[in-house]
């Protein structure tokens, strides 16, 4: 019998400075005080999400960076390279519409993932989602 092995699935982004990435395969966060310049380096700061709020996408928004998962944001101010808490967090929903089936998140008016312009304003950032309207 032939045994496939599990490959996370993770997203990485980077600031010039800072590498993170998030997987939704072991529901984390790393970040590295530094890009690193070879492979296999450790990350500095691991976040260990709930299995519930698994990370699926996350993003620079100038020095702001933003963790998505399936209906939530998580925004700090600046790379979170010592364990600090989010600054921000947008769960469930935004005003009537309510965040369901996230499955990435684009600024600049960007969808890094389908290589494509987004409609709307290039500074604001989008989300790339199913989403219900409440009433």
């Amino acid at each position: 019998m032939n045994i496939l092995p599990i490959i996370p699935q993770f997203f990485p982004e980077e600031n010039g400075k800072n590498l993170v990435a998030v997987s939704d395969f072991d529901w984390t966060l790393s970040v590295w005080k530094n890009i690193p310049d070879s492979s296999a380096v450790k990350a500095d700061m691991v976040y260990t999400f709930d299995p519930v709020a698994s990370p699926v996408d996350v993003q620079y928004y100038g020095k702001k960076l933003v963790v998505a998962t399936r209906n939530s944001l998580y925004i700090w101010n600046s790379t979170p390279t010592s364990g600090q808490k989010w600054n921000s967090a947008v769960v469930g929903t935004i005003g009537t519409v309510n965040m369901q089936g996230i499955d990435a998140i684009a600024t600049g008016g960007y969808d890094r993932r389908d290589r494509k312009r987004l409609a709307g304003d290039a500074d604001v950032p989008c989300i790339r989602r199913k989403l219900s309207v409440g009433r």
